[in-house]
Formats: C-alpha cells, sequence, structure tokens
C-alpha cells in the first residue's frame, strides 16, 4: 500500500515538483484509496479460500468478484482527478496529475504485485 506514495514523491522529485499544502494532501487520500481496493481484494480472496483451500483457485476467483470493481473505480477517480489539471491554480493541478498517477499506480500494484505476495508467502487468512 505504500509504493504508489513512494512512486508519487520519486514523480515529485524527477519532475521537480515542489512539496505543498497541495501536494502534501495526496498521500493521506491516496493511502485511503489504497487501502479500500487492497482491502476489497483480499476479502474476496480469504471468502473463496475459505471454500476452496487453493491458494490459485481463490486469486482467480477473487480477481473475478473485485478484479472488475477495482479497475472501473481506479479508471473513475483517475479521470475524476485528472481533471484538476485544468486549474489556473498551479499547486491543484499537481495534486490533480500526481493523484491519478498514484491511484493507476495502486491498481497496478493490487492487480499484479498483491497476488504475487498472496502466493510467495502462502496466505491462508485462517
Amino acid at each position: 500500500n505504500i509504493f504508489p506514495i513512494i512512486m508519487i514523491f520519486g514523480v515529485m522529485g524527477y519532475m521537480k515538483i515542489p512539496l505543498d499544502m497541495d501536494t502534501l494532501l495526496i498521500a493521506p487520500i491516496i493511502i485511503g484509496i489504497v487501502v479500500d481496493d487492497t482491502v476489497h481484494f483480499l476479502t474476496h480472496y480469504r471468502l473463496a479460500f475459505q471454500r476452496t483451500q487453493s491458494i490459485q483457485e481463490s486469486i482467480v476467483t477473487a480477481f473475478r468478484e473485485a478484479g472488475q470493481a477495482i479497475t472501473f473505480t481506479s479508471l473513475i477517480l483517475s479521470l475524476g482527478f485528472l481533471t484538476f489539471i485544468f486549474s489556473a491554480h498551479q499547486g491543484l493541478s499537481h495534486f490533480g496529475f500526481l493523484s491519478a498517477i498514484a491511484i493507476m499506480t495502486a491498481l497496478l500494484t493490487d492487480l499484479l504485485l498483491l497476488p504475487s505476495l498472496i502466493i510467495l508467502f502462502k496466505a491462508k487468512f485462517t
């Protein structure tokens, strides 16, 4: 859940975007969104694992049940935040741009890294 935040601060450094009151608000907002998506995925995974006792089957079930919802909400939120890039206030413009990047990074992390970590650590949630 911390990876999107690290990514955003890296992008800010690379693009020389200053850390100000507007960009400082990105981290807590993104943490809330990322945690929600992760919990959504893990809840479906845990319920499927209780039924099947198979890590791979449970991941596939979690993708089927939560993957689409996570993807659509992330896309909608990113597009909503991207509307801020048209703001005359540069801080708000940066906020929208960086938030959209963070949400899409979080989506990729939840869909690619999270299942890999589940397999690696054999998460059973019993």
